[in-house]
C-alpha cells in the first residue's frame, strides 16, 4: 500500500454502509512509544468531503488501483 492508492474497506471491518465507499491513501502515521519505537501505522484514507482524513488500519483495506 502506498500514498495514492485508491482503497475499498474489506468486507466486516467496518459498518454496512462504509463498505462500498473507495478512498485515496494520502498519507501514514506511525504511532510510537516513550522511548521512539515505532508501535502501530495507520493509513490516511480521503473517503469523500465529510470524511477527508480518516486513520485506518493498514489491514482493514483492499488495494484496487
Amino acid at each position: 500500500m502506498r500514498i495514492g492508492n485508491l482503497v475499498r474497506p474489506i468486507p466486516g471491518h467496518f459498518t454496512v454502509s462504509e463498505q462500498h465507499w473507495v478512498g485515496v491513501v494520502i498519507d501514514f502515521h506511525i504511532r510510537v512509544d516513550n522511548c521512539g519505537e515505532p508501535q502501530e501505522r495507520y493509513a490516511i484514507v480521503c473517503w469523500n468531503s465529510d470524511f477527508p482524513q480518516e486513520e485506518e488500519y493498514p489491514d482493514s483495506l483492499e488495494v484496487i488501483g
